[in-house]
């Protein structure tokens, strides 16, 4: 049977008491409760779902589960438990530098001119984006140039757009991009091949959603990104949950 949604909790009591009541929501200061479903949960995982409102370095308790239509069901007509919760994950936020640009995709936009996408990092670290790095480097010529951009244009949401111009015809490039807060500068995200200045101008970029819809839901380990926690989730369709 397909998921329906899935449910993450945190909180900073380990008992989830605050997280549990009839108060918690997606943006309650310290503690929380928020279902994801329809387009959240419409693409391949592992899933990703920034934690926000939370103190830096105090600790916060996380656990997920999984909704289908029989366990709303059972929810719905009887007094059982509905849901089973994932084992619980534990952290203390901090402040960081960004995660990776999540993606780098190439096009050709003149005769010797590139627009370089960029997919927004989950996490700004904590601290706001100051720049990014753009940086490209030809087959040919084994030079690699650098550029910080402070403003870039915005193509839709969650994707910024760069133009790179007067690269050399005939040459293949590939590009990189990190971004950078007060605390440093992010792992960069490379574009997945490169791209011949002399090679037709049409493209097709990488879809960032239309995916298959997934159905199981399993909780990794947390990850660090500034004040806020990211709960990684793994989707397995051969596993089950038993209500």
């Amino acid at each position: 049977m397909a998921l329906d949604s899935y449910v993450i909790e945190w909180d900073y009591d380990p008992s989830f008491v605050h997280s549990s009541s009839p108060l918690a929501s997606c943006t309650t200061y310290r503690y929380g409760s928020c279902v994801q479903s329809g387009d959240a949960i419409a693409i391949t995982p592992p899933y990703q779902y920034i934690i926000q409102r939370l103190n830096t370095s105090e600790v916060y308790y996380v656990r997920v589960t999984a909704r289908n239509q029989i366990s709303l069901i059972v929810k719905a007509t009887s007094d059982a438990e509905a849901y089973k919760w994932s084992g619980t994950e534990f952290a203390a936020p901090r402040n960081q530098a960004p995660s990776p640009p999540i993606s780098v995709d190439l096009i050709l936009s003149g005769k010797s001119d590139l627009q370089v996408l960029v997919g927004v990092p989950v996490s700004d670290g904590g601290k706001p984006i100051t720049h990014y790095l753009f940086e490209w480097i030809s087959a040919d010529d084994y030079g690699n140039r650098s550029v910080p951009v402070n403003n870039l244009d915005v193509l839709r949401v969650g994707v910024y757009v760069y133009g790179i111009s007067n690269l050399q015809t005939g040459s293949s490039y590939i590009v990189r991009v990190s971004a950078k807060n007060s605390m440093g500068y992010s792992v960069y995200t490379a574009s997945p091949s490169s791209i011949n200045i002399a090679e037709s101008q049409r493209s097709h970029p990488l879809s960032l959603f239309l995916q298959p819809r997934p159905r199981i839901l399993l909780l990794l380990p947390l990850k660090f990104h500034g004040r806020h926690l990211l709960a990684v989730l793994l989707m397995e369709d051969h596993l089950s949950f038993n209500t």
